[in-house]
């Protein structure tokens, strides 16, 4: 009877083992990427996503266009105006509203003062949104605070010493002047005065869209929508991420075995190391099979990984995604390292010589270093 030549080849060393196990890592996580950049491709041309981002898109812009009626914030460069450059708007309009009153026009300066406007009821947002935009929609407030110009000067600016409060709340004199003298020569006590407005305003802004993105019915309906199509197109998105992961498994892990018919991957071929079953035959479909399906719950936590690559923060919506019957993806990803980790333990710490992780066990394979044989006396 001939003899296999798997036979009398030695087991493969740990270390060699584990250097080619890291080469093949490697390489199934830059061709599942590259098979994602393939697949996504073909995702977006398709016309159900295309409408799926097209009313992504038309929800984002519906909510920063409610934010920006409300007066709390400003659409520009493709974002809303944060509620500390609000502040800075305001305090410098405020500014220069109160100083063209008191300074000759020649001694303002035009580039300081470039984008400032003189305070209407538009140009001042928080007084259009706690007098115009909430008495306006007040029956669209599913609980609204105090409204109207009384209220917005007795409760939202507390009467402040810093305003005059006409029509509008007009910065006074004494004040302007001192931070217009901090915008020309950064004096000390005009950056006191003007360091106290922007954090007087900023929480002012940040306690009105608080109120508005809380209890405004048309921007949580809006918000709503926008929620339900981003998860969609998260879903399909991260739906194809584990595709072209199970595609980069069956390729790695089964394609080449078969083709190699022995078990080895491409690492396994190039560095001559060769699975065989444990009495020294050659590896059949099913030991491959069972040894490519450990290999997918192993890995499952790099599609997760390249969530976060892919998708930044909003990877985070990746984690609903469910993979594994009732387990999401963030669950799946903590099983997959764990059964990693106790595979890599398992292989260091088993006494039977063979050097056999979890995945060799259940699938009854042994890798073997085809350059190194073993004679009669075990040399």
């Amino acid at each position: 009877m001939k003899t296999s030549i798997y036979q009398n080849a030695a087991i493969v060393k740990r270390g060699r083992k584990f250097f080619a196990t890291c080469i093949d890592f490697i390489i199934l996580f830059v061709l599942s990427f590259i098979l994602y950049g393939l697949s996504d491709l073909v995702l977006t041309s398709l016309p159900i996503y295309q409408e799926v981002q097209r009313q992504n898109a038309d929800s984002l812009n519906s909510l920063y266009q409610i934010v920006s009626d409300s007066g709390l914030s400003i659409y520009r460069d493709s974002h809303l105006l944060t509620s500390d450059e609000m502040s800075s708007r305001q305090v410098k309009n405020l500014v220069y509203t109160t100083i063209l009153d008191v300074k000759d026009k020649e001694e303002i300066s035009t580039t300081i003062y470039e984008d400032a406007s003189i305070i209407t009821d538009d140009t001042d947002g928080l007084y259009h949104y706690y007098v115009t935009f909430k008495e306006d929609n007040v029956d669209k407030f599913a609980s609204i605070g105090g409204y109207g110009k009384e209220y917005y000067y007795d409760s939202v600016l507390n009467n402040s010493e810093y305003f005059i409060y006409n029509d509008l709340p007009y910065l006074k004199e004494e004040y302007a002047l001192s931070i217009d003298q901090y915008y020309i020569s950064n004096t000390m006590e005009g950056m006191r005065v003007y360091e106290e407005l922007i954090s007087f305003f900023t929480d002012l802004f940040d306690q009105g869209r608080e109120e508005l993105i809380n209890n405004y019915q048309p921007y949580l309906n809006t918000l709503n929508e926008f929620e339900i199509n981003r998860d969609i197109q998260l879903n399909m998105r991260g739906i194809t991420l584990l595709f072209s992961y199970t595609l980069s498994i069956l390729i790695l892990y089964l394609m080449f075995p078969l083709i190699f018919k022995d078990g080895k991957t491409l690492t396994f071929k190039f560095m001559n190391i060769a699975y065989c079953t444990i009495d020294g035959n050659k590896p059949g479909f099913l030991n491959i099979l069972i040894r490519m399906l450990f290999s997918l719950l192993c890995y499952l936590f790099i599609p997760f990984i390249q969530g976060f690559f892919v998708f930044g923060s909003e990877a985070v919506y990746l984690m609903d995604i469910l993979v594994m019957g009732f387990y999401n993806f963030f669950i799946s990803s903590c099983f997959s390292v764990g059964l990693l980790l106790i595979s890599g333990l398992f292989d260091l710490f088993n006494r039977h010589g063979i050097h056999q992780t979890l995945a060799e066990l259940c699938s009854l394979l042994v890798s073997k270093d085809m350059q190194v044989f073993e004679g009669k006396d075990g040399k």
